[in-house]
């Protein structure tokens, strides 16, 4: 992390976070299929934004047999991370022209063919917001709570109406999501073998690799400490066809539901943390994989969504009691940030919005 060594700045575009923040670079192009542009640029305060689909061309980034062209059901889509959101408006203008668009379809004609819209990005005409604070599966930080209600205040100070949003499923976004993402576990840890592979990453692809009757076996085992964990290790990994289906379907049925609760409430935009944390510990986020839950819904159901940077940890975040839900997770994510409490460090702390497809 730019404040402290002993902190992570977010993954996995964390290094070209770290370097947008200390005037390093002025834009950087990465991928985001889980958050990995938005969580490195809420913890380095940045900006940060996860394109819809086909928006802009993914095609060349990476072996296509696990991104783009093999691996559609969870897109890994562009990500763009720069200092101010008129840099992040600037890049988009100009790879998103009519000419570049044209020259792009005729590599990947699955590229949307919708030019860049300045007079819909100037429209100053008021919005309305709807915002969460906690999705329902994991709760965010005080500090990450903190920085949405302080956004609140300021939209509504602006103009803007903003109304309380009850965000639907996110349990099973996020189950759905770690079911899909991990379909070709073997394939990955093939791809990965001789490299060097984070902790975080090292247990889910430990946990894909076990036999079904052995996940079960270790689902049963960790029932008693953790639940988030259990309900995930049988659904981690390979699967066959018709599971996979279920899946997709699961993905469907959050996307539907999401839909229908913005058009109830008639809400333009969503905001909500960006992280549970507002940074954590080196090879910490193992024992907190689902706190990426903020992020990867949007990966699922395909919304574009980004992250403006609005406070920092602050000495008053106090977090000395968790909402109960699983006492495992909770106790490793409260270690954590009150480790980065205790640094005294004034950690950035990013907000999310997040909007219809291409909107």
């Amino acid at each position: 992390h730019p404040l402290h060594r002993h902190f992570i700045p977010g993954g996995s575009s964390g290094g070209e976070s770290c370097l947008i923040n200390q005037r390093g670079s002025v834009i950087g192009i990465g991928t985001d299929i889980g958050g990995s542009c938005r969580i490195p640029a809420h913890m380095a305060g940045c900006v940060g934004i996860k394109a819809t689909k086909n928006r802009l061309s993914v095609k060349g980034k990476a072996r296509p047999t696990l991104y783009g062209d093999g691996q559609e059901n969870i897109a890994s889509c562009a990500g763009i991370l720069g200092s101010t959101v008129d840099d992040v408006a600037a890049f988009f203008e100009g790879v998103l022209s009519p000419k570049v668009i044209e020259v792009g379809i005729a590599d990947d004609p699955y590229m949307l063919p919708m030019a860049w819209d300045n007079a819909k990005v100037s429209n100053k005409a008021p919005l309305r917001f709807g915002f969460y604070e906690d999705d329902g599966y994991i709760e965010a930080s005080p500090a990450c709570r903190r920085a949405v209600r302080e956004t609140v205040a300021a939209l509504r100070a602006a103009g803007h109406e903003v109304v309380e949003f009850t965000l639907p499923n996110g349990q099973l976004a996020f189950e759905t999501f770690v079911a899909l993402i991990s379909c070709s576990s073997a394939l990955i840890a093939e791809e990965l073998r001789g490299d060097t592979v984070a902790d975080s990453l090292v247990v889910g692809m430990q946990a894909a690799a076990l036999p079904p009757a052995v996940k079960r076996l270790a689902a049963a085992a960790k029932s008693s400490s953790s639940q988030l964990f259990s309900r995930l290790i049988p659904i981690i990994g390979e699967k066959q066809t018709s599971a996979v289906y279920q899946h997709v379907a699961n993905s469907q049925k959050v996307k539907t539901a999401l839909a229908a609760a913005m058009r109830a409430a008639d809400v333009d935009v969503l905001l909500s943390p960006a992280f549970a944390l507002p940074t954590h510990p080196h090879c910490a986020g193992k024992d907190f994989l689902p706190a990426v839950s903020y992020t990867s819904i949007y990966n699922v159901v395909d919304y574009p969504a980004g992250i403006v940077p609005w406070t920092t940890l602050q000495p008053t975040d106090v977090w000395d009691k968790g909402a109960g839900r699983d006492q495992a997770v909770e106790a490793k994510m409260m270690e954590s940030y009150n480790l980065a409490l205790g640094t005294g460090c004034p950690f950035p702390i990013g907000v999310q919005l997040a909007a219809k497809p291409y909107q």
